[in-house]
């Protein structure tokens, strides 16, 4: 679906790092039902499943998430989906850029992404769920 004119892609650099790049765009589309942008997203491809289950990416095996990023004084997030019970679950970090306007590296810790928002608000987790996004 494309709603907005935001763009983003995902790289893997000769050195095996994953590379998220792109332009947030503020310029809403002709479609009055859309009253915010400036969102740009990416997703895994689903993998076949097997007599396993589907396979999913398991991220506990990393401390952090270095993202190597460059904003202004709005207000930054990174969003991650997992592969849990209910599937509209969303977890969120903010992301604390100190110099706007410069590139710098954010590292965010898997115990600091919060779970944001679930259609099932008895939800007992509010960590995100690692091994399975």
């Amino acid at each position: 679906m494309h709603t907005g004119f935001s763009e983003a892609k995902l790289e893997i650099t000769p050195e095996g790092v994953g590379k998220f790049s792109g332009n947030l765009s503020l310029e809403l589309p002709a479609n009055t039902e859309i009253q915010q942008s400036g969102y740009a997203a990416i997703r895994s491809k689903v993998q076949p499943s097997s007599m396993f289950g589907t396979p999913c990416f398991d991220t506990t095996l990393f401390r952090y998430l270095a993202l190597r990023v460059r904003g202004d004084h709005r207000k930054y997030f990174v969003n991650i989906q997992t592969d849990g019970v209910i599937q509209t679950d969303l977890y969120q970090h903010r992301l604390f850029l100190r110099n706007p306007g410069e590139w710098q590296t954010v590292m965010v810790s898997g115990t600091n992404i919060k779970q944001r928002f679930s259609i099932n608000s008895s939800s007992s987790s509010s960590h995100a769920i690692l091994d399975t996004i």
